[in-house]
């Protein structure tokens, strides 16, 4: 009976001992101590204290169940309330680097996939490396859980649209696993922590006053535009509207410049206090101000002042093209209008280079779709950023570097022609323009060769700075930042080891302690990205066709302008000195007062009315145009302002000979409205041109109004019932189909004869989904023969 018992006593040990193999503790009090300052404590618990980097807590231990998923659970504390951080190394390689706040003790866990093991004898260490003076580390304990083994999944597979087509945002965190609860949960913690977690560790959100916040970059204790119009983009995407209108009126109020050749753009840097630190402006901010305000006009809908989103992300997005008008500054524009790039500050030296990381072309997409004005050029801008992806990167390692030149090579300036921290974003940028618009397969190209560069370092444990070619820089740590972004890069990845980087970005801590702001907005941003809760919304007010692509016809002329579309005291551009009084409003007209006309007041000498215009598409003003006229009105002064000068026009250029140039007269004739008729028979322009109306004075005060061009080409009438067009050219879709039929033109007309759409040489179909809901006129150039027919869309 005894030796029965013994057995089965034996049987009960030997089955205990492979139940309790598949997890295993370590107090840390056992641990052998290594470094300058490590030693032992009693208090708050009984274990080891790490001082200073360098020390450090070691221990072998066997693996029983070797390579595969351990769950991995670790109490510490913090002596006090800022960041305490610990990084666990397995047989040298790098695991995790976790972070306790706070002096009580607090249980950390993470997930995360062990390879290299034997079953008998592994090294374990817990390695202070992030001491920073402010606060030392204890650990009480680790526990290591086998969860089971390693399992290759399958490689991401690619939608074949993007979102904005179809609507569906990719929920990544899902497909790799993740159930909706840790997933939403996981997400009302980032919200919970960064905006209303503890001020002195947790926070990035700091409310002022009833109705006013700002994002602290807490490295710095300031206020950036970045970090303010990413907040506003979280706001959105998170649907909370108060925060969102907290943070944007502390921006537009505090950081927006009023006046000067700054005027519009938003200083990079602010003190708390809301007083600038540097005036300057970073491209990024303005790029996320204005795509935040518009997602928030299609989200929540437009209100009055400084909360009509919609007015005011266009303001921004027009003001960043006019800074090339103001004379004696080194004010720029934000965007590079002959290389089509974002420039790195739009001023002096630092407008001659980008930063790859500000190429957001998913975002210039949406601009050429939704913007008031220059949507060519944001579709422009768009296919240039793509293409220069591939310039910026690598062609091992697919890092690209923090600046570069226009031309795609590295800018060796202060180090930044390395992969450092701005640097990071490019990824993130690539993956979400893939995911929207899915325009290239460059993209994913470069979204695998950088992964697979990340990975040969250790998808858990390379660092945050290398060269381009590979080398890792002094200093560096596995930044949650980098984590993130890289994360979303599987949005465009078909490589398996996309899985392992969204695995260690969903085990790595929410960001906490003193550095806590620039990784904590990449986190969430990135979290919103990869579980599909980052989303286009598209505004209600889209003009069907641009501003400046707006076509109206009468009789022989194509209006330019008469400005009664446009609200009182709308500012035109004026081609001016820095401090000038000179400027162009819309006002009712000096003589008919229910009119709308455009007053310019001049401060300075040679101070020109800027406009600019776009053509129907194949029109050249050479070409296509025989004479400018518009009518003006000169205001009857009693000084020389507008006696007796020389009223100038030029296009596209001042040119030291003007292109037409008339005497303005005598103020006894003035206080009417004359017409003013320029032959156009040496211009040069082509599609787009600039126009330019100066009186030569610093006293001018006129007025301009009914600017168009007398055309040289047959305008269509409207045919009250035009015939039905043949059976190869049909409206279905929001497409119109033409068959195999080449199409030499196709003009759209609404049925006040405005010309909305001109293409030429089209094959197949042409996509109208922008236009509205009504009755078109549809004009059909093909095999010599014209066909008109009408649509109602």
């Amino acid at each position: 009976m005894k030796k029965q018992f013994f057995i089965l006593f034996i049987l009960l040990l030997t089955f205990s001992v492979s139940v309790f193999a598949s997890s295993f503790t370590i107090e840390t009090e056992s641990m052998t101590l290594g470094g300058p300052y490590a030693g032992k404590i009693s208090s708050p618990f009984t274990g080891i204290a790490l001082y200073g980097n360098g020390d450090k807590g070691t221990s072998t231990n066997a693996f029983a169940d070797g390579d595969g998923n351990y769950k991995i659970n670790i109490i510490g504390a913090s002596n006090k309330s800022n960041a305490a951080g610990v990084s666990l190394y397995v047989n040298n390689v790098k695991l995790k680097a976790f972070t306790f706040y706070g002096t009580g003790a607090s249980t950390l866990e993470a997930d995360i996939k062990i390879t290299g093991l034997n079953q008998s004898s592994n090294t374990i260490v817990l390695l202070l490396e992030t001491d920073n003076g402010s606060s030392d580390t204890f650990i009480d304990k680790i526990t290591f859980t086998f969860q089971g083994a390693i399992v290759i999944k399958n490689p991401p597979v690619l939608p074949s649209q993007g979102a904005y087509n179809t609507g569906i945002y990719r929920n990544m965190l899902k497909e790799a696993g993740y159930t909706d609860t840790q997933i939403n949960q996981k997400l009302e913690n980032i919200w919970n922590q960064l905006f209303y977690g503890n001020s002195s560790s947790q926070a990035v959100y700091y409310p002022v006053g009833t109705d006013e916040a700002y994002i602290l970059d807490t490295g710095n204790n300031d206020v950036r535009s970045e970090g303010m119009s990413y907040g506003m983009m979280i706001c959105v995407q998170m649907n909370k509207q108060t925060e969102f209108n907290r943070l944007w009126k502390w921006a537009k109020t505090r950081m927006q410049h009023q006046s000067g050749a700054r005027k519009g753009y938003f200083a990079w840097q602010m003190n708390t206090s809301g007083t600038m630190k540097d005036q300057n402006t970073a491209s990024d901010g303005e790029e996320y101000f204005i795509m935040a305000l518009m997602f928030a006009s299609g989200r929540w809908g437009d209100g009055e002042g400084i909360y009509d989103y919609w007015k005011e992300a266009n303001d921004i997005l027009k003001n960043c093209m006019n800074k090339e008008y103001i004379l004696h500054t080194s004010m720029n524009n934000l965007f590079n209008a002959t290389e089509k790039q974002v420039v790195f500050t739009p001023y002096s030296q630092s407008a001659l280079f980008t930063d790859p990381s500000y190429h957001l072309p998913a975002f210039y997409q949406l601009w050429s779709y939704w913007a008031d004005t220059r949507r060519t050029f944001w579709r422009d801008m768009a296919e240039k950023s793509r293409e220069m992806f591939p310039k910026f990167a690598n062609a091992q390692t697919g890092l690209m570097p923090d600046y570069a030149e226009f031309g795609g090579a590295p800018r060796n300036e202060g180090g930044h022609g390395d992969f450092r921290f701005d640097a990071w974003r490019c990824a993130m940028n690539m993956a979400v323009d893939y995911a929207w618009f899915k325009p290239s397969e460059n993209e994913v190209t470069l979204i695998n060769r950088l992964h697979n560069f990340f990975a040969s370092k250790g998808v858990d444990s390379y660092k945050n700075q290398y060269s381009l070619s590979g080398t890792e820089l002094s200093g560096g740590d596995h930044s949650p930042g980098l984590v993130a972004c890289n994360a979303t890069g599987a949005l465009a990845s078909n490589q398996s080891v996309a899985w392992d980087f969204i695995d260690d970005f969903f085990n790595t801590g929410i960001p906490g302690g003193q550095y806590r702001y620039y990784d904590g907005m990449l986190y969430f941003m990135n979290y919103l990205h990869l579980s599909g809760n980052f989303r286009i919304y598209k505004p209600a007010d889209i003009l069907d066709i641009a501003l400046d692509e707006q076509f109206n016809y009468t009789g022989d002329y194509l209006f330019l302008d008469n400005f009664e579309n446009k609200s009182i005291g709308e500012e035109y551009y004026m081609r001016r000195t820095e401090n000038s009084t000179a400027n162009a409003l819309v006002t009712a007209d000096p003589v008919f007062l229910s009119n709308n006309s455009l007053h310019v007041l001049t401060g300075n000498y040679d101070e020109y009315l800027v406009m600019e215009f776009v053509l129907p598409e194949g029109r050249t003003l050479k070409n296509d145009y025989s004479q400018l006229e518009f009518d003006i009105y000169y205001t009857k002064k009693a000084d020389d302002g507008n006696h007796n000068q020389d009223l100038k026009v030029d296009f596209d250029v001042i040119q030291g000979t003007p292109f037409f140039t008339t005497k303005t007269g005598d103020r006894a004739n003035h206080g009417k409205w004359e017409h003013i008729t320029v032959p156009l028979t040496s211009v040069t322009s082509g599609n787009t041109f600039k126009l330019y109306i100066c009186i030569r004075t610093n006293k001018a005060d006129f007025y301009i109004d009914n600017i168009k061009l007398k055309v040289n080409y047959s305008v269509p009438s409207m045919i009250e019932n035009p015939e039905t067009a043949k059976n190869n050219f049909f409206y279905s879709g929001n497409m119109l189909h033409f068959g195999n039929t080449p199409i030499n033109n196709l003009s759209v007309f609404n049925l006040s004869g405005n010309l909305l759409v001109s293409k030429n040489n089209i094959s197949s179909s042409l996509d109208i989904s922008n236009l509205k809901s009504g009755v078109y006129i549809v004009r059909i150039s093909a095999n010599g023969q014209v066909n008109n027919m009408k649509i109602i869309k």
